[in-house]
């Protein structure tokens, strides 16, 4: 009967809303599990998701998602109008964590409809090319927030986190093509004013994937993601061809 509930009454439109219904369970039975702290994620793994309606939103999406285990990074493909295509990929911190979403959502209905969710064979990306950004004005859009970081090179994966109800949480992540642009981005815009707020730019730690870091992009790293800044930049400077 609860299936069914949420099968026929999750995306109705009543008195100017849209209404959503999903399965609850009591904290007792959720299956997602914290991180210990100071370990970084043994092996990520990625599920990639689709046929999601388009009222569904980052926020409400991730959400959900996050049940199964700790998320590192959520994407929802979108087009050049700022449409939701319905599909996009979410990175758990464990090859567990991905296949209890699979078990869990995939077949289930979201907002009236049936989603598809199955694991990602490739290997995760490295995070080493991410930065997050935070306390960014919620009036500020994904597509001029986007613009602004364009300027330092190729974007591959952009996210401007927000709520359930589709409102901005002022902060976010977004992965360039090689560290070096996220470095160039950290030290062109970090700081900067941003439509009346002031943004701040670093390094993305995956230990604290929901954690708001302080300003200094490089001081306020773990030392292992240090390490792997240290040992990126060496290539680089090492393989002058790459460039």
């Amino acid at each position: 009967h609860a299936n069914s509930a949420v099968k026929q009454l999750s995306g109705w439109y009543v008195h100017g809303r849209t209404m959503r219904v999903c399965l609850w369970r009591p904290v007792t039975e959720e299956f997602g599990q914290p991180h210990k702290e100071n370990k970084l994620p043994e092996k990520p793994c990625s599920v990639t998701f689709s046929n999601c309606n388009a009222v569904s939103t980052e926020g409400f999406l991730r959400w959900l998602l996050s049940k199964a285990g700790t998320v590192l990074c959520f994407a929802l493909q979108r087009s050049d109008e700022g449409k939701s295509l319905g599909w996009g990929s979410c990175t758990f911190d464990s090859k567990d964590a991905a296949e209890r979403a699979v078990q869990h959502f995939d077949g289930a209905w979201v907002d009236n409809r049936q989603i598809k969710l199955e694991v990602d064979l490739k290997p995760p990306k490295s995070f080493r090319p991410c930065v997050f950004f935070h306390n960014v004005s919620w009036t500020t859009t994904a597509h001029d927030l986007k613009r602004r970081l364009q300027q330092f090179g190729t974007i591959e994966e952009f996210e401007l986190r927000v709520k359930p109800n589709g409102r901005s949480l002022g902060m976010g992540t977004c992965r360039f093509s090689c560290s070096k642009e996220a470095k160039a981005a950290i030290k062109g815009l970090d700081g900067h004013m941003l439509q009346g707020r002031r943004l701040y730019l670093c390094r993305y730690d995956p230990i604290g994937a929901g954690r708001v870091q302080a300003s200094r992009p490089w001081e306020n790293c773990p030392p292992e993601v240090k390490e792997e800044v240290v040992s990126d930049d060496e290539k680089e400077e090492s393989n002058p061809s790459s460039n």
